[in-house]
């Protein structure tokens, strides 16, 4: 009888790690601004805009009928780029954070295999270049009432406005998340920075008064009729942008943090 073949012992099991599938950072920075996209391309938001627009434009015209150049003047500071552009840029940037952070989104996108903190930041910059779009028209407007009523050099400062508005979408917009991604009461403590920080402390001719955008905001803008010193641009400009830098790093350490549970609430 022959002998049967020599069968090996088997080998070892061992154990192979597990198999993690990442989307390229370029799927989901074009997810996000779909996502976004989407949200912005509706009738509702054509009709804010063109509402927005007839706003600015019925009040600048009514606020320039008297002393045309001095109120055209304190108008666009004070008005559109000190009120009204930075309270709705807040508004729609806090909104936009709180939304992915409601119970059948946050359970959907955070838990896709996309780092969170990469996912603020995308969709921080999917929700600036929208807004930068939206008040294009609007600027456009406020620079109408300008050529209307003959403003000088009004033509020719569009681009350092335009450069403005650009900044405070940016620093805005980062406040926004930042909050959002803080508290679902984030107007209420937005409000609140702006009553102690803008209209406070960045009202007090000293160093702390550098805490507020709007002093660095008015900066920029008062050019128009006011000389301004290469540094003092520089120094403005560079304020606005670390505001947009430290807030969104901040938002997005909160999210990747944040320990969502289930399909409960999701307000803190």
């Amino acid at each position: 009888m022959s002998e049967r073949a020599a069968v090996p012992p088997p080998l070892p099991a061992q154990a192979l790690p597990p198999l993690e599938l990442r989307p390229s950072a370029g799927r989901v920075f074009g997810g996000v601004w779909w996502l976004t996209f989407k949200q912005f391309a509706t009738v509702n938001q054509l009709l804010f805009t063109l509402g927005i627009m007839a706003v600015v434009f019925l009040v600048g015209f009514t606020a320039t009928f008297r002393d045309t150049e001095h109120n055209f003047h304190g108008w666009l500071e004070n008005f559109y780029f000190l009120l009204l552009a930075p309270l709705l840029v807040f508004v729609s940037s806090g909104g936009a954070m709180r939304d992915q952070m409601k119970p059948a989104a946050a359970d959907y996108i955070f838990t896709r295999p996309v780092r969170r903190w990469l996912y603020v930041i995308f969709r921080y910059i999917a929700q600036v270049a929208m807004l930068s779009l939206v008040y294009l028209p609007i600027l456009a407007t406020a620079l109408a009432v300008g050529v209307i009523r003959d403003i000088p050099e009004i033509i020719a400062y569009a681009p350092r406005l335009l450069g403005t508005q650009e900044l405070l979408i940016l620093a805005v917009s980062g406040f926004g998340f930042f909050f959002g991604a803080l508290t679902s009461r984030y107007i209420v403590i937005g409000l609140a920075y702006g009553f102690i920080i803008e209209m406070g402390l960045g009202s007090i001719p000293t160093q702390i008064a550098r805490l507020s955008m709007s002093r660095h905001v008015r900066t920029l803008v008062e050019p128009f009729t006011e000389n301004l010193t290469a540094s003092g641009t520089f120094a403005a400009v560079t304020t606005l942008i670390v505001f947009a830098v430290v807030t969104l790093a901040l938002a997005a350490l909160i999210i990747q943090r944040h320990e969502f549970a289930g399909g409960r609430g999701k307000d803190v």
